[in-house]
């Protein structure tokens, strides 16, 4: 036979689980969602930082994409760093 169950909130956020009211004693179910609420906060936690740091990774790539592109527009530093700008008005051989 099937059980009966139950709609019980597990987080504010988080989608509702139904329970088995039967089948699971109340303090396990209790320690089941203290876990489940401690893994949420630390996985949160955990994305935040990892957000925060491709963050500041775009950020700064960015900036060196702008810094780069400026230095280019010096004659001297683009033909060291360019070889097309070097090979600019030669015959190509065949």
């Amino acid at each position: 036979m099937k059980q009966p169950t139950t709609s019980r909130k597990h987080l504010s956020s988080g989608p509702k689980q139904s329970v088995p009211t039967r089948s699971v004693p109340r303090r396990i179910y209790r320690r089941h969602l203290k876990d489940h609420q401690q893994y949420v906060r630390r996985f949160i936690r955990f994305s935040q930082s990892i957000e925060d740091g491709l963050k500041k990774t775009l950020v700064v790539l960015f900036v060196l994409l702008v810094i780069v592109q400026a230095m280019l527009q010096f004659s001297d530093i683009r033909m060291q760093w360019s070889e097309v700008e070097r090979l600019e008005g030669r015959v190509f051989a065949e």
